[in-house]
């Protein structure tokens, strides 16, 4: 699913993928973060691929769930 807004992530959606092509690491957190707030989710996992494109997985906070 391609998601052009925070909004559009499904509620019971529990690990999410970004996909984000080579950057800085301050435009990194952006995005990372005005996708998947750190009130609501975690990095498990990021992978850097040779072409520098980053992937980072991000579960959701059991808390933020149970309150929604």
């Amino acid at each position: 699913t391609t998601l052009h807004s925070p909004s559009e992530i499904p509620s019971d959606m529990d690990t999410i993928y970004l996909i984000i092509p080579q950057t800085d690491q301050e435009k990194e957190s952006i995005f990372t973060t005005y996708f998947t707030s750190p009130k609501v989710f975690k990095t498990k996992k990021r992978w850097k691929v040779a072409d520098g494109t980053i992937i980072i997985k991000r579960e959701r906070l059991q808390t933020s769930k149970d309150t929604q």
